[in-house]
């Protein structure tokens, strides 16, 4: 799907914030302004993924959840303002101010006061992404780690991409979502580092099983590297999976196949050479990735292609 530009912008005295709820085919804001409010978004729709950069005026929001987007989450990062979030369902508050970021299901309801004229960057996205991350599903209303490492340089693109006013070919705009898909992934699993960290055994395998999944299409990842990362001796890391009737090797090389076939059947992907499709899910080259998928009887990477292509035409 080619990525969609929009740009609207609606005033709290109007009826409805219709304007508003659907800016392209695939993406909308539930939003109600409170009198005298003013609102401006700008952003871009990759299908699946949204970005947008939003300026709020002093006032109230309800943001309006469905059901119909249970299955979707906000991100949402406070670049200049001070807003106070309540999820009244859970009798929850979150304060938010400059440099603050919080996520929450686009299926919950809550309101936001915005106590001081507030500029936004907001990334909408699958729940199934995080999920792909290890990241169990427990979107309510919640701040994320202000001391996270990531959230600066993934504001800063964030924003670059929300308000940049050019055309994104369909390959860019695949691995500028998935970018995003990365970026998210890593900012959720660095603010939920600590409660990783603070469980026993079996915190450790799930914190490795996240990072897995995370950086996959790294081929430097290695049993040695990951365990390096969790700051834990290889024999400790090699015994958590024993424990779980697995390997680290084998684990890294499911994951890999996984995100490989994924790729050949996407078919924003079909104009991608196979040796890049290869190295994107960390093998080393073409030759390499047509004899895993031989060996986990998966077809070779034409055939994968191929059978995806039949399938989207019927």
């Amino acid at each position: 799907m080619v990525a969609i530009r929009f740009e609207a912008d609606s005033h709290g005295d109007q009826t409805a914030f219709g304007g508003l709820r659907q800016l392209t085919p695939t993406f909308g804001l539930n939003l109600l302004l409170s009198p005298d409010q003013m609102c401006k978004v700008v952003g871009i729709d990759f299908g699946e993924t949204a970005i947008y950069a939003m300026h709020l005026s002093r006032g109230e929001i309800r943001i309006l959840g469905s059901n119909i987007l249970e299955d979707s989450l906000s991100v949402i990062f406070v670049v200049d303002g001070e807003l106070a979030l309540v999820d009244r369902s859970a009798e929850k508050l979150v304060r938010a101010g400059r440099g603050e970021a919080w996520t929450f299901s686009r299926s919950s309801s809550f309101e936001i006061a915005v106590l001081a004229d507030a500029q936004l960057v907001a990334v909408t996205l699958p729940e199934q992404v995080l999920q792909e991350f290890g990241i169990s599903k427990d979107y309510t209303l919640q701040a994320l780690d202000v001391n996270s490492t990531l959230l600066s340089p993934v504001l800063g693109y964030l924003r670059e991409v929300a308000v940049q006013d050019l055309e994104v070919p369909s390959v860019a705009a695949y691995f500028m979502e998935k970018l995003v898909h990365e970026m998210i992934g890593g900012i959720m699993l660095e603010s939920r580092g600590a409660r990783f960290s603070a469980t026993l055994q079996r915190g450790f395998f799930e914190q490795a099983m996240s990072y897995i999944a995370a950086t996959a299409g790294d081929a430097s990842l290695t049993p040695t590297s990951l365990a390096a990362e969790l700051s834990l001796s290889l024999r400790q890391l090699q015994r958590e999976f024993k424990r779980n009737n697995t390997s680290i090797a084998a684990t890294i090389l499911q994951h890999r196949i996984d995100l490989a076939v994924r790729l050949l059947k996407d078919p924003k992907m079909d104009a991608l050479p196979l040796e890049q499709i290869a190295r994107h899910s960390g093998f080393r080259s073409i030759i390499q990735l047509r004899r895993v998928l031989r060996d986990a009887r998966v077809g070779s990477p034409s055939e994968i292609r191929k059978r995806a292509t039949k399938r989207s035409r019927q």
